[in-house]
This record gives structure tokens, C-alpha cells and sequence, in this order.
């Protein structure tokens, strides 16, 4: 066998079991959501309920909107995570002055928890920022991706973002 093949093979198997333990490790800290959705709506109120930012540039960079959530109970909620339907999004929660996250879509890497409660009565922010050059010289046209709030009982509330990517 040839010294370069055998280089180059060798390199692709390095590569694909450090690609193996990068996916399958969880880093210190975190912990992973066991719980699956139970299909019910969380009890929160979100405004506004979905976000088009229009037609935005390419060259323009991040775009980001924040989106109110309200606990309209009269009791605590446990918010368990918080994620999104694409990296090319992410989220941030605003609660009592305090930033939590960056989260950004299950299933690439450890799932952060959220792991905060939601006063009776309490308000708090969601920051969504979009990157229209995450997927590149293909990613225009619309997109539509979602941001899901979950509780600890696998309820789900979920907002939407739309825009119109051009070069």
C-alpha cells in the first residue's frame, strides 16, 4: 500500500472517530433532556406569537427580535429548555435581568437545560437571533424556523421567525 493512501486513510478514520466522540460526549455541567414532549401546549403567553422580519440582507448580518413571554398562572412554572429548529437560530431567555443561553437546535451535542422557573404572574424575554449566511450562498429565499420553549413536563410553547434572505 502506498505511503500517501495509507496516510490518507488513516487521517479519515481519525477523523471520523473523533467526529464519533465529539457527538456522543457531554461536556461537564450539562445535562441532557431525557423527557419527551407530551404534546400539550405550555401554559404561557408569547407575543407576538411569530415574527416575519421582511426581506433582509445577506451583508447585513444577525437580525434579532424579542418576543414576551408572560406566565398568566397563579402558579410557578418550571421551564426546562429552550431550543430551535435550525443552527442557524438561536435563543436567549431574559429572566429577572439575567441572560440564560445561548440555545440553538436539539440533537448537535449536549442539550443545555434551562432549568429556571417562571413566577406566577411573571414576564420575561426571549432574544431570537437569525444568521441569514449560516447556510451559505444557498440559504436565500424564505426561511421559517421556530423557537420552543418546554417545561419540565414536556408541555411545549413554541414562536416562529420568517424572512426573505437575499445576497
Amino acid at each position: 500500500m502506498p505511503k500517501q493512501l495509507w496516510w490518507l486513510i488513516s487521517a479519515g478514520v481519525g477523523v471520523a472517530a473523533l467526529g464519533g466522540v465529539l457527538l456522543f460526549a457531554q461536556p461537564a455541567g450539562h445535562e441532557t433532556m431525557n423527557q419527551t414532549p407530551t404534546g400539550e401546549t405550555l401554559a404561557v403567553q408569547l407575543e407576538p406569537a411569530n415574527y416575519d422580519f421582511g426581506t433582509i440582507s445577506m451583508k447585513d448580518g444577525l437580525v434579532t427580535k424579542s418576543f414576551q413571554v408572560t406566565n398568566p398562572q397563579d402558579q410557578d412554572l418550571d421551564l426546562a429548555t429552550l431550543y430551535t429548529s435550525c443552527m442557524c437560530t438561536t435563543v436567549k431567555l431574559v429572566l429577572d435581568g439575567q441572560e440564560y443561553g445561548p440555545f440553538s437546535m436539539q440533537g448537535h451535542g449536549a442539550m443545555k437545560m434551562l432549568n429556571q422557573k417562571l413566577r406566577a404572574s411573571q414576564k420575561a424575554q426571549l432574544l431570537v437571533t437569525f444568521d441569514p449566511n449560516a447556510h451559505g450562498p444557498s440559504g436565500i429565499g424564505v426561511i421559517e424556523r421556530s423557537v420552543s420553549l418546554q417545561s419540565k413536563q414536556g408541555e411545549i410553547a413554541s414562536v416562529g421567525i420568517k424572512a426573505n434572505v437575499t445576497p
